[in-house]
């Protein structure tokens, strides 16, 4: 036996065997599952047979087969679709072949056969689809070949060629698309090889090879062509050896395929005046000394739609004023900078600012938008996501409101900038900061800083908060406002704070404050204590300086205390005893809600003492001015 080759021959969802026998019939071996095989008992032709490969050649969705032979024409052997082959009859040539490899050679969806010769040209025979070949007519090269192997390798698409020679050097044929093959000059190796495969040996995104040689040591050949700086314009077919020389020639609309060192360039490219469509044939990044301007309307695809090449930046891309640009994919890398000037954006997978610094304004629809732990974005003006948001670097609100219509997870640092005078603007307005349609999930270890009284977090899901420190929560002057647009109209809101009872030390910046809590019109919003904020209670409570629980809104506080120094109760609440306002009550030293002998006896106890507790007019020292404030007000609370 010389050759197999494995395939679900009979339909059974397991892969048997075909074995090419040298002077006798080939023959079918059936696998029942488990990995024992039973001779079929067919006796498939009885020429010197070498190699043989499967594929469904005449297109009725089983595997069929074409054997090459060494003293006889090449042969092809149909399958009934249960493992049952029959000779079609055709005799292809009469090489001394070697090997055979199938592949769609010229694009028509079929699969079409190359065949390495012995002592004779290389051979392509294409099929019409129904399994009948024909002899393209090229004979490629005159070597002892023994094995050809068949892949993209120059990244355009189509199925190139591999070639192992005996005793000469092994040699690369590149296909145009149409099937015609050229010899790419190449001259590798000069040991007696016998056989060759390929597959992305070094994780670059491209075909290297291995080759098999008899007597001397194997070899491993990488291909850089996924380094490469070539451009082709797929309009006019005019080759250029890098972006810059490309779109300085190219004209409106024209469809520029890149490799993937195109725009590793320094300087400035100016594209605004025309759009353009990049399809990358690997992965493409922008150089670092790069500052891009794509026009309105460019496109950045892949050239294969099965391969999702994307693009990534480490200079600076500006993108067009209030246009749009569409990506495949989109990274910013570690010193990139990217300014979206009020474009929109539509990415076919994720776009991620891995390092560096995105300047967002406009609309971005992405399968997702994240921040890396080096990455930072910066939301320049209003702001649409339409998708999910993870931050794991920083989002900062220098300006406006960023929208998310999807979910929300913060694992890093989320604030708003206030002084900052960026871009030459105003700078945030009342209610800008964070509109986030879904639920917000942040992580123990984020933050959430929003300082000034100007900033606005607003959620339509659970707002799920598990920070630990209060160092990195600051929004005692902020609005959290509860929109009620999850299904259902439920939300759910972490509890976070110690319960100091009703007591200004309640507010304080080490207990997690909340400046305006706002239950919107439509939110039915439930307490729930899920993690370990300020302590291990069963039920933490809120500070909140203003409680607002809108007409047809509902809160159900779930047995958790909600402390606030000023309500609007106009909603539901399921228990309002859980609502507790803080009134400002004179002689209250102890924060109980009545004045009596505990307080009396904190003025005893601090007698004479500078700024004791008992000091309840601030004069500097407790003695008989506040001893008569506490009795004058003595009793319940107002």
């Amino acid at each position: 036996s010389f050759s197999v080759a494995l395939g679900d021959l009979d339909g059974d969802g397991d892969l048997d065997a075909m074995v090419a026998n040298q002077k006798k019939p080939n023959t079918v071996w059936t696998n029942d599952g488990n990995g024992t095989f039973t001779d079929s008992g067919q006796a498939l032709g009885n020429s010197d047979s070498r190699s043989v490969a499967l594929g469904d050649l005449d297109g009725d969705g089983d595997l069929d087969a074409m054997v090459a032979n060494y003293s006889g024409a090449k042969s092809v052997w149909t399958n009934d679709g249960n493992g049952t082959f029959t000779n079609s009859g055709q005799a292809l040539g009469d090489s001394n072949s070697f090997s055979v490899a199938l592949g769609d050679l010229d694009g028509d969806g079929d699969l079409d056969a190359m065949v390495a010769n012995n002592q004779e040209p290389n051979t392509v025979w294409t099929n019409d689809g129904s399994g009948t070949f024909t002899d393209s007519g090229q004979a490629l090269g005159n070597s002892d070949s023994i094995s050809g192997a068949l892949g993209d390798l120059d990244g355009d698409g189509d199925l190139d060629a591999m070639v192992a020679n005996l005793g000469q050097p092994n040699t690369v044929w590149t296909n145009d698309g149409n099937g015609t093959f050229t010899n790419s000059g190449q001259t590798l190796g000069t040991s007696a090889s016998y056989s060759v495969a390929l597959g992305d040996l070094d994780g670059d995104g491209d075909l290297d090879a291995m080759v098999a040689n008899g007597g001397q040591p194997n070899t491993v050949w990488d291909n850089d062509i996924s380094e490469a700086s070539d451009v082709l314009n797929q309009t006019t077919g005019v080759w250029y050896d890098s972006a810059r020389e490309a779109i300085a020639a190219a004209a409106a609309n024209d469809h520029l395929q890149v490799w993937g060192e195109a725009f590793n360039l320094s300087g400035v490219i100016d594209a605004r005046e025309r759009p353009l469509t990049f399809r990358a044939v690997f992965p493409v990044t922008f150089g670092e000394n790069l500052m891009f301007l794509p026009g309105s309307g460019t496109s950045f695809l892949s050239q294969d739609a099965d391969v999702q090449n994307t693009y990534a930046s480490r200079g600076r891309i500006i993108a067009p004023q209030n246009g749009q640009l569409i990506f495949n994919g989109l990274e910013f890398l570690d010193g990139s900078q990217f300014q979206q000037n009020g474009a929109s954006l539509l990415v076919n997978g994720q776009m991620t600012t891995t390092g560096g610094a995105a300047y967002l304004s406009g609309e971005a629809l992405a399968v997702g938008i994240s921040t890396g732990a080096n990455g930072v974005n910066r939301v320049a003006n209003d702001t649409d996501i339409y998708g999910n948001y993870t931050n794991a670097g920083s989002t900062i609100i220098q300006r406006g409101t960023l929208y998310i219509y999807g979910d929300l997870t913060n694992t890093g640092t989320m604030t708003g900038d206030y002084n900052n005078g960026f871009m030459r603007g105003a700078g945030p307005q009342e209610g800008d900061g964070y509109s986030i349609g879904g639920s917000y999930t942040i992580g123990a270890e984020a933050s959430l800083v929003l300082p000034e009284p100007i900033w606005k977090l607003s959620v339509g899901g659970n707002l799920d908060i598990a920070i630990n420190d209060p160092a990195r929560f600051a929004m005692a002057q902020a609005t959290i406002e509860l929109d009620g647009l999850a299904p259902g109209n439920q939300q759910t809101l972490e509890t976070l704070s110690a319960d100091l009872g009703a007591s200004d030390s309640g507010f304080a910046s080490s207990n997690f404050p909340i400046g305006t809590l706002r239950i919107a019109s439509g939110s039915n919003t439930v307490l729930v204590n899920e993690h370990v904020n300020s302590t291990d209670t069963p039920c933490e409570v809120l500070y909140v300086d203003r409680l607002v629980v809108e007409a047809g809104a509902s809160l159900t506080t779930a047995g958790c205390r909600i402390y606030t120094n000023d309500a609007v109760l106009d909603g539901t609440i399921d228990n309002e005893d859980d609502i507790i306002v803080i009134a400002d009550c004179t002689g209250d030293l102890n924060a109980d809600g009545i004045v009596n002998a505990a307080d009396l006896g904190i003025v005893i106890g601090t007698w004479g003492t500078p700024n004791g507790q008992g000091d309840v007019n601030a004069d500097g020292t407790v003695n008989a001015a506040d001893l008569g404030i506490v009795i004058g007000v003595w009793g319940n609370c107002p």
